[in-house]
């Protein structure tokens, strides 16, 4: 009698631990579905993340632009513009001929003698 319900104890005992084995794998294979939808969520938080970055870099650098521009009066963007087209002229007028003198001098054929 002592025997059988030693082996009845062990009997219910294997039985409960199947059950709880089980249990325990399909826990598992819940947490790796969890866990690869959380990556999934993850990687495109990280996506929406980085495009949001860019976002706020271009608006940075557009509000930088705007203050420097609305700290200018008109009267300077005015001598700015005109110190520019002066520039611009000297350019086209005196230094673009000398330069392209300098370059056909370069390409003729010297004669060493």
């Amino acid at each position: 009698a002592i025997a059988s319900e030693h082996y009845q104890r062990q009997s219910d005992d294997a039985a409960q631990m199947t059950t709880q084995n089980r249990m325990l794998v399909n826990q598992v294979d819940e947490l790796k579905v969890t866990a690869q939808l959380q990556r999934q969520e993850l990687d495109s938080l990280k996506r929406a993340n980085t495009e949001l970055q860019a976002q706020v870099d271009t608006l940075r650098k557009r509000s930088d632009l705007a203050k420097a521009l609305g700290s200018l009066r008109k009267d300077d963007l005015e001598a700015l513009t005109r110190s520019s087209m002066g520039v611009a002229e000297a350019i086209k007028e005196q230094l673009m001929p000398a330069l392209n003198e300098i370059k056909e001098d370069e390409m003729r054929p010297t004669t060493l003698g």
